[in-house]
């Protein structure tokens, strides 16, 4: 399976995959036939994420899943010569390590060769073999490199043949090691007629004793074999030191060892001649000469073999002062000399690392990679970007723009005014397979310095709330109306400005000879705190003049109407939603709008906000599954097991809870992400309200039930809403509340949905201001809080369609408060109620709203209210609306779902 870190594996795998099944040909050139495509596109399928195979599994031919995947890994040419650069100087820096294995060695090495070979770039074998052997340690292979290179020509040997070699010579060095260590190093003191442990005379030998004797270790040219013999070992070559006389187990400049304490044999024999004695002065005045010493052996301990239960090094002697000094040991006592020991002592310092390793933070290679491409990425500033052909052009395009559209004017600066500083924001974008589309430089202006009253007065601009998106679309899907998307290029640039603003001069854009004057904005600018209201002032004055009007219940919505037929436009910012009943008053429309702006005409809505539009002939279908799907991959829950309820009914939690405290952060972010996904799904309302009362320290429990539901969501992250095509347009909503569920506050839950020809299109779950000391009183405050919305819902219809609107059913299953709304009955019950509460009493004898019962098994706003049961949950969750989209899908096109 593909994952961020084995991309190269992949490659290889999926090349020869696909080779066996005879479908190469389908990636590389490139095949038309259907059967490969097909064939080819299951095996890269089968073999991605699943996250990756939603992004590309709409490409139509296999060739282009390839490219796409290998694009989202390798990136563009400016990415992939990143990668190769890091590739390189890896493969410059990479030595053996004296604990690695020549094999360990050469597949670090013929990993990165793949690496660069799968980034273009292929490191020639003569190369990668100089590499190998320059890389190792030349301390103990430096014989064995020379001969190679005297022997082979190394521009014409293969890789796998230097290799083997030097993995037969280390086995060999192991073996010989391995021996040495079993069988123990002992010191020999030979001459040359008496084996090494005679004793003849005093001094010649033998292990103890004194005299001018000295131990002929260094002077035997002969070694006992096996069987007794001595071989003349005169004319052998140290392969270690290129001396004759010894073998290279017994070279005196050999390594070391574990066994011999990190000392070669001579450091061992002469370190025992001196004895070094803190305690005691030199003796300047001692000019006697004494010509017997004596080299004691036994105080080598085990023969001068390191014993195994020793686990600590003595540290090394400091160095002494100048009135400090050393006597030579020269002991006439053989009994005191073989009790005299080296006094050895352990330092006592602390070891620390230094203080400018406090703030080291060590990066793993992938984490290193991965920052160095999104610095080098997108440029910061326009020093970085003028180093780019890409990012020059996409400048001098901005600042063509700018002039065409005649924003500014180059004037001097009057004294006394204030200059706003000018600055390159770049951005790259990009295609749904991850490939580049365009490089995007824009000027934005630094409006953190301006100042209100000044620079600016008025910033506010009123823009299409959800709600409102949703109203227009099941609009549209009740009367089988077509929506379509349009986009305003450069919106802000076309708001003409009331006040007088100066910036100045571009950065790599100034004008030579006028370098001290600056650019008196004719229009806004990005940037500015006042741009937003004047390109909206400068559309609401285009739409006027086209014959539109504004609706005064929601100012982000204009109507016009020629006969019968009319058209309707939502606004947010520069995207327009243009729906209404005659197609061709919709390309009317785009053509005045093309007259006055530069558009972009997107074709019917598919993806507006985060939601995913579909659209038929037999209705609209609205879901955030990809937006639901990157909200499970960043906290990790994207392979969780699904849950089949987002909140166990009768939880119970409160912020009293002695629990150990979570993350804040990360809490609060998860809330606030969850909370964008309910203008699709309003059957996590309730639970979604419930944490949200939390995000001030949240508790272990309070995180337990965020994970439960991304465990739902991660069962249900294809659902969303249909809207239905039908006849009519009425409105009905349901309201209802729960009772002192609240355990810190006891305060209750309102919960009211509303639906245009049985498509939900506003609905709020939320807590109560007061608390109700009934069930009944409970009741009425979310009936008035369901008046409210109500009457501005029937405002808005009835302004759209220019026709009568009747009053609105709202049902509500608890009688007590449908009796209490029309008549004030139970003044006992009702006395202390808010007086604002009793609107509703107004809506009902103005015949605005009606009120009438309904079970409760059909309550549909039961779900916004408390958390129910498994099998109760899912029947309020299709009651509602709330359906697989993909299912639905298939029905509308009326082909058969099992």
């Amino acid at each position: 399976m593909l994952n961020p870190t084995n991309y190269t594996f992949w490659t290889i795998r999926m090349t020869m995959a696909l080779k066996v099944h005879k479908v190469w040909d389908a990636i590389e050139p490139g095949s038309e036939d259907i059967d490969k495509n097909n064939m080819a596109s299951a095996l890269l399928l089968q073999s991605i994420p699943e996250a990756l195979a939603l992004q590309v599994g709409k490409l139509n031919t296999a060739k282009k899943i390839w490219d796409a995947i290998k694009a989202r890994h390798l990136g563009a040419d400016r990415v992939k010569d990143a990668r190769l650069q890091t590739l390189m100087g890896d493969f410059e820096r990479i030595k053996m390590k004296d604990t690695d294995k020549i094999d360990d060695f050469a597949g670090r090495l013929s990993e990165l060769s793949t690496k660069s070979a799968s980034l273009g770039h292929d490191i020639e074998e003569p190369k990668l073999v100089k590499k190998f052997l320059n890389g190792l340690p030349r301390k103990r292979y430096i014989h064995i490199i020379d001969a190679l290179e005297q022997v082979l020509d190394l521009n014409s040997t293969s890789f796998e043949d230097i290799v083997g070699r030097l993995k037969a010579y280390e086995e060999r060095i192991c073996d010989e090691e391995d021996n040495q260590e079993d069988q123990g190093k002992v010191l020999y003191a030979n001459s040359n007629t008496q084996p090494w442990y005679s004793n003849r005379g005093r001094g010649q030998g033998g292990r103890r004793g004194r005299g001018r004797g000295r131990s002929s270790y260094f002077q035997n040219n002969n070694y006992q074999q096996n069987n007794g013999v001595y071989r003349d070992a005169s004319k052998i070559t140290c392969y270690r030191c290129d001396k004759l006389g010894h073998y290279a187990s017994d070279c005196p400049d050999r390594v070391s060892t574990r066994t011999l304490v990190y000392q070669t044999p001579y450091e061992a024999l002469v370190s025992r001649d001196v004895v070094f004695d803190e305690d005691t002065s030199w003796n300047w005045n001692n000019s006697e000469k004494d010509t017997n010493f004596e080299i004691d052996f036994g105080e080598f301990g085990n023969n001068g073999i390191r014993e195994n239960t020793i686990s600590n090094e003595t540290e090394n002697i400091e160095e002494n002062d100048e009135n400090e000094s050393v006597e030579e040991h020269t002991s006439t006592n053989k009994q005191s000399d073989a009790e005299e020991k080296p006094k050895l002592r352990r330092s006592e310092r602390e070891i620390k690392k230094p203080s400018y390793l406090n703030d080291y933070v060590l990066l793993a290679e992938y984490e290193c990679e991965r920052l160095l491409l999104v610095l080098n990425e997108e440029p910061w500033d326009y020093n970085e970007a003028k180093e780019s052909k890409e990012w020059r052009d996409a400048c001098a395009e901005e600042i063509s723009s700018i002039e065409k559209n005649r924003t500014w004017d180059l004037v001097d600066l009057p004294i006394g005014a204030q200059t706003i500083g000018l600055k390159w924001v770049f951005k790259i974008k990009r295609n749904s397979d991850g490939s580049i589309n365009k490089h995007k430089a824009r000027l934005v202006a630094k409006g953190y310095v301006q100042i209100h009253g000044v620079d600016f007065d008025e910033v506010f601009a009123p823009v299409a709330r959800i709600e409102t998106i949703r109203f227009i679309l099941a609009l549209s899907a009740s009367n089988g109306w077509e929506i379509h998307h349009l986009d305003v290029k450069t919106a802000f640039l076309h708001g003409e400005l009331k006040e007088v603003v100066y910036v100045s001069q571009p950065e790599g854009f100034v004008k030579e000879g006028n370098q001290d004057k600056v650019y008196k904005l004719n229009k806004a600018r990005y940037g500015l705190k006042q741009a937003l209201r004047a390109w909206n002032t400068k559309l609401n004055t285009i739409l006027l003049e086209l014959g539109f009007a504004k609706c005064s219940k929601e100012p982000s919505i204009y109507r016009k109407k020629e006969k019968e037929e009319f058209l309707v436009i939502a606004v947010y910012v520069d995207d327009l939603l243009v729906t209404g009943s005659n197609l061709e008053m919709i390309l009317e429309f785009k053509k005045g709008m093309a007259r006055n702006f530069e558009m972009s005409d997107l074709g019917k809505l598919t993806y507006y906000l985060g939601i995913e539009v579909t659209q038929s002939e037999n209705g609209i279908l609205l879901n955030q599954e990809r937006y639901a799907v990157k909200i499970l991959e960043e906290t990790g829950f994207a392979d969780c097991n699904a849950v089949h309820v987002p909140m166990c009914a009768n939880l119970k939690l409160s912020k009293a809870l002695e629990e150990k405290k979570i993350d804040e952060k990360e809490y609060r972010r998860c809330i606030g992400c969850l909370r964008y996904l309910l203008h699709t799904r309003p059957d996590l309302s309730y639970s979604v309200g419930v944490l949200r009362r939390y995000m001030h320290e949240p508790k272990e429990s309070h995180g337990a039930a965020l994970k439960q539901v991304l465990r739902y969501l991660q069962g249900t992250r294809s659902y969303g809403l249909c809207f239905h095509r039908g006849t009519n347009t009425e409105l009905i909503g349901f309201s209802d509340s729960s009772h002192n569920v609240d355990e810190d506050d006891g305060r209750s839950t309102t919960g009211h949905i509303f639906y245009l020809n049985e498509c939900p299109i506003t609905w709020c779950s939320q807590k109560q201001e007061n608390v109700a000391l009934s069930s009944c009183e409970a009741e009425f405050m979310a009936a008035t809080e369901a008046a409210k919305q109500a009457i501005w819902l029937q405002k808005l219809l009835q302004e759209v369609t220019k026709k009568y609107c009747e009053k609105v059913l709202i049902l509500i299953d608890n009688k007590s408060a449908i009796a209490l709304t029309r008549n004030p009955v139970f003044h006992g019950r009702s006395k202390h109620i808010h007086k604002r509460y009793h609107f509703i009493r107004e809506c009902i004898q103005n015949e605005l709203v009606e009120v009438e019962h309904v079970p409760g098994e059909i309550q549909k706003a039961d779900i916004l209210t408390k958390a129910l049961g498994r099998i109760r949950f899912k029947e309020m969750r299709d009651l509602i609306g709330v359906l697989d989209v993909k299912k639905e899908d298939f029905k509308l096109k009326r082909e058969i779902v099992e």
